[in-house]
């Protein structure tokens, strides 16, 4: 007697009927044992009929078009009609054709390049012997040696789809971060696989972050100093006088290799109080008396009179925030994984600068001459702001090896491999670039009678960069689930290692904190 069996299992489909009669096994080297003991002249087997449901492998009558398209990568031509004697080159080829009619897919036990596309109701079958013009059941089984991850996908499988004899090998990832996956299966409960292998190559490891710019200071930083008392006459233009008796020059900031962090500018020195000396003594030129003129950006200026000549210092820019190495599993989702990156941190501030420092009037006793204009001494110009540190890019998470991603799909899986390699290491996080120092103020005047020195005030530094964190490692996982685990029928998945995190890191006061190793794990569920 022999059995006749549906595509789908009775214990999976429970409300499909199915006949009850005996079956014989026989081992199948590479993949277990699998059906046998159909008539292998090819007769029928039940009232001068051959069922349905029967497989290739309970009966050679069901060996035929009636029953399904063929495939071939030696025998095949892109002329094929799918038929024995004209096979189809391409297993996605034969299963394109087979959507409407539900055929099945009878294929070489060869090797094929391409990844697949599967289909509702279309079954696989991948044990056929084609060298000859009759086609037989062998103990070989069809290889998709995919050229790109995933091997296969199936998304809205609900009706019976049997998987059998076939084996899936995704590639080793050779991009950044990226992933090999063997199987991507949504939303198909209908799907069960015998006698197969699915093997999912090594994860890419994440690359490591680019420090940040290393900005470089072009400017004049420096302010420069005010001139001392003094007197202005001889028939010397008054206007060339009061260019002699002007305030020192601000400090310039000039950030190269990325733009918008200049620091700021210094403030110039306050212009020295002007007298003349005629008949008697005229005020020309008060207003300047102890009125730095601050520096540009958001620098900050105490005030300045007679008794406090120095303007105020310039502030050091923010340093930038801190991002964090990646301590937890990365995404899984019907498009596979997303890696586990780590957090960037931000750039510094630029630094803001010293104001002018304030010019004073001349001491009314020193005016002798009664030919000349007076001038008391003039301010100090102020520093300009630091260039700041620049943040890094944070390393990048490695990538997964998943032999199968399974997403509301309880497949059953029969007597098959499900092989998982090793996770992608993740990259390693930067610790940023360095900032630029700050200008110095101008020196004051050295007239011991004036008291102390209108100086400028000093720049701020640039702010530091944040650090940018490590990526994880990536995930080894042989069957990720959502919705329902695979029923796993004498199958045990296996798994390799899951990529190395990267260990803590030092400079100085910085610290790049560790991050973890990816998962490994036969099964996992999200």
């Amino acid at each position: 007697m022999m059995r006749g069996l549906s595509l789908g299992a009775a214990f999976f489909f429970p409300l499909i009927q199915f006949s009850a009669c005996a079956q014989s096994t026989h081992d199948t080297p590479g993949y277990g044992t699998h059906p046998d003991g159909g008539d292998d002249d090819g007769s029928v087997i039940s009232g001068g009929q051959c069922p349905t449901d029967t497989l290739p492998t309970d009966n050679a009558c069901a060996i035929n078009e009636k029953f399904g398209l063929f495939v071939s990568s030696s025998r095949g031509s892109p002329a094929g009609d799918g038929s024995m004697a004209r096979p189809f080159p391409s297993v996605q080829q034969a299963i394109d054709a087979a959507k409407t009619s539900r055929l099945r897919v009878y294929a070489c036990a060869e090797s094929f390049k391409e990844s697949l596309t599967l289909a509702d109701g279309v079954s696989l079958f991948g044990y056929f012997d084609c060298s000859t013009p009759k086609w037989t059941v062998s103990h070989g089984r069809a290889r998709i040696d995919s050229p790109a991850s995933p091997a296969a996908t199936v998304t809205g499988a609900v009706s019976p789809t049997r998987i059998e004899a076939f084996e899936f090998n995704a590639p080793d990832a050779t991009a950044p971060s990226a992933s090999s996956i063997g199987w991507i299966a949504v939303s198909s409960p209908g799907v069960s696989i015998y006698y197969a292998r699915i093997h999912a190559g090594t994860g890419k490891k994440g690359a490591d972050g680019v420090d940040g710019i290393q900005l470089t200071q072009n400017g004049t930083l420096d302010g420069t100093s005010g001139v001392v008392v003094g007197e202005c006459g001889g028939g010397i233009a008054r206007s060339a006088c009061d260019a002699l008796h002007s305030g020192g020059l601000g400090g310039t900031s000039v950030c190269n290799g990325a733009p918008d962090h200049t620091g700021g500018q210094g403030g110039n020195g306050g212009f020295g109080g002007q007298w003349g000396h005629t008949t008697i003594l005229v005020q020309i030129q008060p207003a300047t008396f102890g009125s730095p003129q601050p520096g540009t950006a958001t620098t900050a200026v105490g005030a300045n009179d007679d008794h406090v000549h120095s303007a105020a210092p310039g502030g050091k820019g923010a340093d930038g925030a801190n991002g964090a190495s990646s301590a937890a599993l990365g995404a899984f989702s019907a498009q596979g994984y997303a890696p586990a990156d780590g957090a960037a941190g931000a750039d510094g501030k630029p630094g803001t600068a010293g104001g002018g420092g304030a010019g004073l009037p001349p001491i009314i006793s020193d005016m002798t001459s009664s030919s000349t204009d007076w001038y008391g001494p003039s301010g100090a110009g102020g520093g300009a702001g630091g260039c700041p540190g620049l943040a890094g890019t944070a390393g990048k998470g490695g990538g997964a090896s998943i032999a199968i991603v399974a997403i509301d799909s309880p497949l059953h899986i029969h007597k098959s491999t499900i092989e998982a390699s090793q996770g992608g290491d993740g990259g390693k996080g930067t610790f940023g670039s360095n900032p630029t120092r700050a200008g110095t103020a101008g020196v004051g005047v050295s007239d011991p009678k004036y008291g102390p020195n209108p100086l400028g005030g000093y720049g701020g530094g640039g702010g530091l960069s944040g650090l940018s964190g490590h990526g994880a490692g990536g995930p080894s996982i042989a069957i990720v689930h959502h919705g329902g685990a695979p029923d796993l029928d004498a199958t045990v998945p296996t798994v390799g290692a899951g990529g190395a995190g990267q260990v803590a890191l030092t400079s100085g006061a910085k610290v790049i904190a560790a991050s973890i190793a990816g998962a490994s794990a036969p099964t996992f569920g999200f």
